[in-house]
């Protein structure tokens, strides 16, 4: 018979493995992702927008001391979108005046919403 211990773990295990999959689906992208990917960014980038994060969101985000946006898109390329965990668009985000890090890659694993920041060059990841 388990210990106390032993049951305290395994109900933490559980617990983690169905959170897990109640989330997977919500930060997956949608069937039809390619199409909305090319008319959320023609041409594959867009200047001057930047997706929104939002508590909670479908994101991770990577600070650079140096680098390019070119270094985001690299990174998100990286993880193809379809793919567990890929990316399916990205932001690189610079900040001036000391608000928030310098330069900030953030990566979607979902279809973000796009809105202006003259600071912001975004593009699609890269479709398996």
């Amino acid at each position: 018979m388990p210990g106390r211990a032993a049951i305290f773990l395994m109900t933490i295990a559980v617990t983690a493995a169905s959170t897990a999959s109640a989330e997977a689906p919500r930060c997956n992208p949608p069937p039809d992702f390619a199409a909305k990917l090319q008319q959320l960014f023609p041409g594959g980038f867009r200047n001057g927008y930047e997706g929104v994060r939002t508590q909670g969101g479908c994101y991770t985000e990577e600070e650079f001391q140096r680098g390019t946006p070119r270094d985001c898109q690299a990174r998100c390329w990286s993880k193809p979108a379809g793919t567990p965990g890929g990316c399916v668009a990205w932001s690189w985000i610079t900040s001036s005046g000391g608000r928030g890090p310098a330069r900030l890659c953030v990566m979607w694993s979902t279809i973000p919403e796009l809105r202006p920041n003259p600071s912001a060059f975004s593009g699609e990841g890269k479709i398996r």
